[in-house]
């Protein structure tokens, strides 16, 4: 029988970039796996800013966005942003019509 490991993330929903990367060197000293920035244009600092802050920071943990919008980014900008090897996405469809 294989025994699976669990595995635990955290988002954030950066203010401020300020010690952004400090905090995310900090996450990834306690032991989360996955790294996740909110993406709201309105609301938040510039997403892909804040993970390459986080990419700049910690060597091993997962970075993605926690969810993004494909009516403000293009789905080929988020493609082109996230391709590395340590970054991931989602997508998710709207039950809503």
């Amino acid at each position: 029988m294989t025994t699976a490991t669990a595995r635990f993330g955290i988002v954030f929903l950066p203010e401020s970039l300020t010690g952004f990367g400090e905090l995310c060197r900090e996450t990834e000293a306690a032991g989360f796996d996955w790294l996740g920035v909110a993406d709201s244009q309105s609301v938040f600092r510039e997403l892909y800013v804040a993970l390459t802050l986080a990419a700049l920071h910690t060597r091993r943990v997962k970075l993605g966005p926690l969810v993004t919008n494909p009516q403000t980014r293009h789905l080929v900008v988020t493609a082109s942003a996230i391709a590395s090897g340590r970054r991931s996405i989602s997508t998710l469809r709207s039950s809503r019509r």
